[in-house]
């Protein structure tokens, strides 16, 4: 009896389980979004006058209580606000504070409108808005209860997200300025408690409308999946369009992949390493001082409207793991059930509230993604043959395409199609232990190789890559080998928008336009976590960072599986890709050391040539100073220098030596009661050399010199290595003298 008892106890506990998982996990399968009715196609227009630059010259931008949901905007001026505080969803704007008073004059041209938006955050927030004297907006706004304990996150939000809004939202708006049309009027904003977002006058514009561009992402998407026809609304695009069935993503996981796409760029030119999600706030410094050119800060210069629209926490400017990239605004959802049918519905919103301006979008969709949950009525019955993970896969990914087929076609019979590029793409692929492999050399352990970024074969890194724009793309399947870096310079080519020096990548607009039948193959890169793969003619070449006795060696052609590694035997040609590897995968800024310790009462005066100044610089101990040119230096302490590349010789004016022991040449000689020395090594520096010098070891009297890659620098936590990766920003930014 007790027996029969326990077991109707368990199977109910079952039964609850599943009814759960059903109705609160996984996604509904009856429910597909609303229909987001989307008018045709509004008349063009374009943007007058951006007003966030001109409002944020006065009054208090940033307040520090507020971080780390309120941050500096270093593209626009301003603050970059995020609300939503991680319940469910989070959307990120420009915007300046409601608080204080804000005027400004302008001429309004026929057909003004004015747009902005209103965020409310910890309390009611005030708003008004006046034309000359006269308020013509009043508005208060009041925030949801605050829903962040730990119920809520863990269970609740399961039952109420779709009942309640979340903590902190914004709220759309658009004036006419018809009746001031032709007068000069002063603008005043007021308010308190709230944000003032994104305000922006357009004025029609005349002529043909420019290319929107549309990124499409469907996370973790393999290459040979869309190639099979598995995918009805992605199989139809690919033959309307111009695919590439041989193209590659830039890294094995999101992040690495997502930044070479929107900076052109790898990760030792963006300065963001791919070790960990965590970035380095030493990282995050240069980053924001290089102000590198992005597509979305490219497309606003041009009088884009721009957004990032998905499941996507690497768009972001407020975690520890992501940098603000350039958006005007970035929504981010967090693994909800039905995130494939809100992204679509907000998407489609988005593109109504821009009232025709022309729109630069990044949309994510992430149910592709671990924890593969699809509905019911995505699966089929041949799913399961392909073992229980990549049966589940397949079913996201076909539930997903119907979201990529709804979004197009919605956008289609709203009349964008003819002045539309769409790129649909993935950023890296996808493992399932379908060899048996492990795990080898730099990973360390015997795991079986499933999911992302763990490896960087084929099945990982190989992605698709379709262009559809009807009238602008001529269908075909392109054969020359593509990369995920390839995209920006070709969807600037496509806008007419130049493109900025020194990015990497090709334009494929020539194929696409079917101006040439192809182009001439080149060697592509791929980056892992801390190994790269470089693909050179019929071979993959892969090797460690950090170890680079590890290699492998596959034939692309005869093994498109990568079960046979040819390493070994072909050491010539293992030798001559890893060279070229080498070349074309250069170093990270060199981040120089100076260790001191300078007798008490005497100075050191540490030199370089004006051409190498440092693009920043700080200490740890000891004391530095500036004096003009020279780094004065006294006690016992080190200098960090970083450079953009490595001075060809560094000076001290000093009776005191200057010491090499890490692999300089020591071409030492006296120079006006000092020492020079030389720091050219001809071919710069490993990729993979380390910091090796540990911190606690003795500094003998003098100045002595090391050098290694700001990624591997901050990989090794060499910066501060008693407190672990957990400075802040603003103690970085005190530390190298940037902030007080």
């Amino acid at each position: 009896m007790k027996r029969r008892i326990l077991l109707y106890g368990l199977g109910a506990v079952l039964f609850l389980f599943l009814l759960f998982q059903i109705f609160f996990v996984l996604p509904s399968p009856l429910y597909y979004g609303d229909e987001v009715p989307i008018p045709a196609s509004p008349s063009p227009r374009k943007v007058a006058l951006r007003l966030l630059p001109l409002l944020s010259r006065s009054g208090e931008l940033c307040p520090a209580e507020r971080e780390p949901w309120v941050r500096p905007d270093l593209w626009e001026g301003g603050c970059q606000v995020s609300l939503g505080k991680y319940l469910w969803m989070v959307e990120t704007r420009r915007a300046l504070p409601a608080e204080g008073i804000r005027e400004m004059t302008l001429e309004v041209a026929p057909g003004s409108e004015l747009s902005f938006a209103m965020g409310c955050d910890r309390g009611e927030a005030d708003f008004k808005l006046s034309v000359n004297g006269k308020a013509v907006l009043e508005r208060r706004l009041s925030p949801a209860p605050d829903r962040s304990g730990l119920w809520f996150r863990e269970v609740g939000k399961f039952f109420f997200h779709r009942f309640f809004p979340q903590r902190g939202y914004w709220s759309d708006a658009n004036l006419s300025l018809a009746p001031w049309a032709g007068q000069r009027v002063t603008l005043r904003w007021e308010g308190k408690g709230g944000y003032w977002a994104e305000p922006v006058v357009t004025v029609p514009k005349e002529g043909k409308p420019p290319l929107n561009i549309v990124l499409i992402q469907v996370d973790s998407l393999r290459s040979d999946l869309v190639e099979e026809g598995a995918l009805e609304n992605i199989e139809r695009l690919r033959r309307k369009g111009g695919s590439f069935p041989r193209a590659y993503a830039t890294g094995n996981w999101t992040r690495s992949s997502n930044y070479a796409e929107l900076f052109g760029l790898r990760s030792p030119q963006v300065g963001i390493s791919n070790y960990d999600f965590y970035i380095h706030p030493l990282e995050k410094l240069l980053f924001y001082r290089r102000r590198l050119p992005s597509l979305p800060t490219l497309f606003r210069q041009a009088g884009y409207a721009t957004a990032a629209i998905g499941d996507n926490i690497f768009l972001h400017g407020f975690s520890e793991w992501s940098v603000d990239v350039g958006f005007d605004q970035v929504k981010d959802y967090e693994k909800l059930r039905q995130e494939s049918v809100y992204i679509t519905d907000d998407v489609l919103r988005w593109v109504q509230e821009k009232r025709g301006r022309p729109f630069f979008l990044f949309v994510d969709f992430n149910q592709t993604h671990t924890p593969y949950k699809p509905p019911v009525t995505a699966l089929r019955p041949g799913d399961l043959a392909y073992g229980w993970s990549q049966g589940l896969y397949r079913a996201c990914n076909r539930y997903v395409d119907r979201f990529v087929g709804r979004l197009v076609e919605s956008l289609e019979k709203a009349g964008y199609g003819e002045n539309t590029l769409f790129v649909i793409h993935a950023d890296h692929g996808e493992s399932f232990a379908n060899f048996g492999r492990v795990r080898r050399g730099w990973q360390g352990d015997k795991d079986q190789v499933v999911a992302h970024g763990h490896s960087l074969y084929r099945e990982e890194i190989a992605v698709p890559l379709i262009f559809y724009g009807p009238g602008r793309v001529k269908p075909g399947r392109h054969w020359t080998r593509a990369s995920l870096i390839d995209i920006p310079r070709t969807v600037l080519s496509m806008a007419g928008i130049a493109i900025p020096e020194g990015w990497q990548g090709r334009d494929l607009s020539p194929l696409l336009k079917g101006e040439r039948a192809a182009l001439p193959e080149v060697p592509l890169i791929v980056e892992g976590r801390d190994e790269a793969a470089l693909i050179d003619g019929p071979w993959l070449y892969l090797t460690s960072l950090t170890r680079p006795e590890t290699e492998e060696l596959y034939d692309l052609v005869k093994d498109p599986s990568n079960k046979k590694d040819l390493s070994r035997r072909e050491w010539s040609l293992r030798s001559s890709l890893r060279e070229r590897l080498e070349t074309l995968f250069p170093p990270s800024a060199p981040l120089l050391v100076a260790e001191f310790n300078v007798p008490q009462g005497q100075t050191g005066r540490l030199l370089f040539p004006s051409s190498s100044r440092p693009l920043l610089w700080g200490s740890l101990s000891g004391s530095v100073g500036k004096d003009g040119e020279a780094f004065l230096l006294q006690g016992q302490g080190r200098l960090y220098l970083l450079f953009s590349s490595l001075p060809s010789r560094a000076r001290l004016l000093a009776p005191l030596p200057l010491l090499t022991p890490w692999g300089f040449p020591a071409e030492a000689e006296g120079v006006d009661g000092g020492t020079e020395l030389s720091l050219d090594r001809g071919g710069g520096f490993p990729f993979w050399a380390p910091f090796q010098r540990s911190l606690s070891s003795p500094v003998p009297v003098g100045v002595t010199l090391s050098v290694t890659p700001l990624l591997r620098f901050v990989k090794e936590d060499a910066f501060n290595p008693t407190g672990g990766a957990g400075e802040s920003m603003k103690e970085i930014m005190v530390q190298w003298g940037y902030m007080k």
